[in-house]
């Protein structure tokens, strides 16, 4: 061996994972895969509380891309969180009204002893293709005999509507027609015709329904059975709405899905409780002595929706309106055509401002909101590149909207085609929210059966 001086040997460099990175190599690798110089956490980079989202500039004069919701993050998750709430009260409501409505409608209650007689009352005006069947379909009820009678008031129809009903009449003997009067100032057309019908009635129940519906033979003992059996003196039905075009889809379908997922049962039926209320025209069932009570339709003579002005007129009078489910027994077409559902919404719309003020506000605020709103918000995201928590978010209140949606709609027992329509049909909603909200600033009239009524 050399006994020489030994040769000092440099120290083994640190593992590469050990190394630092020069600033340079940094910005290297900043570039190369776009990640923001603040994630560093070194400290020749600016703080990440320097401005979320904003694009900066760091020590090196590298420039970090904006993100594509910079901005509207703090206000879109407040709106999210919101819309989330929402969402579960309106599952849990549409669950709970349609276990309750399921149980009515398998219930059988028997007729009392004795048998009440009742009126089935039908204003029509310029129905000549509706009545016939309507007339038809209420005369052969499966209901003692003599314990009924149908009276059709013919409210000047220039059609076949009251050459119609005679000729019914003289066919089926529990039918009579009466001519309408002329219509006084200050009343609504059909509060005018319903009042005349309660005059002209001998039942100790009123049964009111539209001309544009048709009924099973076991339809009137189901709804005095059911109000008998559960002591009340008001009843009214959700019937099978029929929807068989295109247009009509769009809209018809989702009326009873806004009523099940945003109005609790119990608020809806509960005696004076004023701020729910759900009456239907198309198949309402009156005590007369709750009727004369509540003033009639002559105390609601200027309100053009007047079955919900009458059932609120019912609570102040300390009634309970129970509410079924009447799809096994009544059916009814209400518009022919998107043009007729067209003008039958915005009018609706407009008769219920005038009703309650705040009618058209909450309807609009929900509608644009939370059934517009998740799928304008999925659209833009989308559109901007987003992703992340944003984009699941938004893909989680479209999904949850559509669930609730088929959960009503099934439990209705509405078809597919007519559940599958909700999409476009909450946009063509909004529309008519925004043309009731202009026509309603602009004082238009409200054009209803050929007759024109002031705004105010």
């Amino acid at each position: 061996m050399s006994t020489g001086t030994r040769r000092r040997l440099p120290p083994p460099a640190p593992p590469a994972s050990l190394r630092l990175a020069t600033p340079h190599a940094l910005v290297e690798s900043t570039t190369k895969y776009s990640v923001s110089p603040s994630r560093v956490g070194l400290p020749f980079f600016p703080s990440p509380r320097m401005g979320r989202g904003v694009a900066s500039r760091s020590d090196a004069g590298v420039r970090v891309p904006r993100r594509p919701d910079a901005g509207v993050r703090p206000a879109l998750r407040v709106y999210q969180a919101i819309s989330y709430t929402l969402l579960a009260a309106m599952a849990i409501i549409g669950a709970t009204n349609l276990r309750e409505l399921g149980r009515r409608r398998r219930a059988r209650h028997p007729l009392p002893a004795p048998t009440p007689r009742v009126s089935i009352l039908i204003p029509a005006r310029n129905e000549e293709r509706n009545i016939a069947a309507c007339v038809a379909s209420v005369a052969r009820q499966d209901y003692p005999a003599g314990a009924f009678e149908v009276v059709v008031l013919d409210d000047h129809s220039t059609d076949r509507t009251g050459a119609i009903v005679a000729d019914l009449a003289t066919r089926h003997p529990v039918v009579r027609l009466v001519r309408g009067a002329a219509l006084p100032c200050g009343w609504g057309g059909k509060a005018h015709a319903c009042q005349q019908l309660a005059d002209a009635a001998t039942g100790d129940w009123l049964l009111f329904v539209d001309a544009d519906t048709v009924h099973a033979p076991e339809m009137l003992r189901a709804v005095v059975g059911a109000a008998t059996a559960h002591g009340v003196a008001a009843l009214t039905a959700l019937p099978r709405e029929r929807a068989e075009s295109f247009g009509e889809r769009l809209l018809v379908p989702q009326l009873f899905f806004f009523l099940l997922a945003l109005q609790p049962l119990r608020l809806l039926e509960r005696a004076q409780e004023e701020r729910f209320i759900f009456a239907n025209g198309q198949i309402f069932l009156l005590r007369r002595d709750l009727y004369a009570r509540a003033g009639g339709h002559a105390a609601v003579r200027g309100d053009l929706m007047e079955d919900l002005a009458l059932g609120l007129r019912c609570k102040r009078a300390g009634a309970r309106i129970l509410l079924l489910d009447g799809g096994d027994w009544v059916t009814c077409r209400m518009y022919d055509g998107f043009p007729a559902t067209w003008r039958g919404f915005v009018r609706s719309l407009q008769a219920g401002s005038r009703l309650a003020p705040t009618y058209l506000l909450g309807i609009g605020s929900m509608s644009l909101l939370f059934f517009v709103g998740p799928f304008v918000v999925l659209a833009v995201l989308l559109l901007r590149g987003v992703r992340g928590r944003s984009l699941h978010g938004a893909l989680g209140q479209v999904a949850a909207l559509l669930a609730i949606r088929i959960l009503i709609g099934r439990g209705l027992r509405q078809p597919a085609r007519e559940i599958a329509h909700f999409p476009p049909g909450a946009f063509v909603l909004g529309w008519a929210v925004l043309t009731t909200l202009w026509r309603t600033v602009r004082g238009r009239a409200i054009e209803w059966r050929g007759r024109a009524y002031d705004a105010e």
